[in-house]
């Protein structure tokens, strides 16, 4: 189990240390695209290793729901990192957890029935945390830019998609493998 609690820790952390490095990127003078680039290629290139150290075949089973999770986990990024680069990192990774009542909202549709009234109220608090949290309370003004935050909702509608699509996928294919074809950062 602490197994499962370390690996989790690992990703919360690697996703905070993304929008520190996407930061000192820009402020060093990379492009949102080369800092992307290289995002990718070097998270390609570690799970390529994962890959070949594993000595397993390739499956393909649910190749059409992996090529869609793998756009989607693309779009997080791109849509993201754009985010990170015209909003402070804490407003734009408080956009990006939204993917939270999106993806409640998104199984709902799929079900074709309304959320659970306990959901809803988890919806209802997640809002007004994410508003609380936001520092709008008690501001004079608007400051933050109206397309930062759209691309931060863009990455949390990406995310919700990529987990719903994730869910779909065959359970037979490794993860090693699934994140290879999915993206580095899934």
């Amino acid at each position: 189990m602490w197994k499962y609690v370390l690996l989790v820790l690992l990703a919360g952390c690697s996703l905070g240390s993304l929008s520190t490095i996407t930061k000192i990127g820009i402020s060093k003078g990379f492009s949102v695209g080369e800092l992307l680039a290289g995002q990718f290629f070097i998270g390609w290139l570690i799970l390529m290793i994962l890959v070949v150290l594993s000595k397993k075949k390739l499956k393909f089973q649910g190749l059409k729901f992996i090529l869609i999770g793998g756009v989607a986990i693309g779009c997080v990024s791109i849509f993201y990192t754009l985010a990170v680069s015209k909003l402070p990192a804490s407003i734009a990774v408080l956009l990006l957890f939204q993917f939270t009542w999106i993806g409640l909202l998104l199984d709902s549709l799929n079900q074709k029935r309304w959320p659970e009234p306990k959901s809803l109220g988890s919806i209802i608090i997640l809002l007004i945390g994410t508003f609380l949290a936001s520092g709008v309370v008690g501001a004079k003004e608007f400051t933050y830019d109206p397309i930062g935050i759209l691309l931060g909702l863009l990455a949390a509608i990406c995310f919700a998609i990529y987990i719903f699509i994730m869910s779909k996928t065959s359970a037979e294919v490794p993860a090693v493998q699934k994140k290879l074809l999915y993206g580095y950062n899934s």
